[in-house]
């Protein structure tokens, strides 16, 4: 796994699946890509300065060198997109939890800390 791979992300709590992209290092503002993710999960969080999910519920696929040129994406309609032309899917993590699944115990919508 390398910066800008693409990862596949499901929520068992809300039960949504969404694409994402490895690399978020955190932007003091709170608007990063880690609270971004967490609210195409249907999470609840505003910002990026508060809230976590703490338990493991949160499942991750990583599509190692998925994205070579590290292309950036400005909207999730842009990410799924380019994944779909890939030949990624998002849908099995809702039916299966193989080897190369991923359990986050905790996913914190805030900025990185070092």
């Amino acid at each position: 796994m390398k910066v800008g791979d693409f990862v596949a992300v499901y929520s068992e709590r809300s039960q949504r699946a969404v694409f994402a992209i490895v690399g978020d290092t955190g932007n003091p503002t709170g608007d990063e890509g880690s609270l971004h993710l967490l609210q195409a999960l249907g999470y609840p969080f505003r910002d990026g300065r508060s809230g976590s999910v703490t338990r493991p519920e949160i499942i991750v696929r990583f599509f190692p060198n998925s994205n070579p040129k590290h292309t950036f994406f400005f909207t999730q309609g842009a990410l799924d997109e380019a994944a779909t032309k890939l030949g990624l899917s998002v849908t099995s993590l809702m039916l299966t939890r193989g080897n190369q699944f991923a359990r986050c115990l905790s996913v914190i919508a805030g900025p990185a800390s070092t």
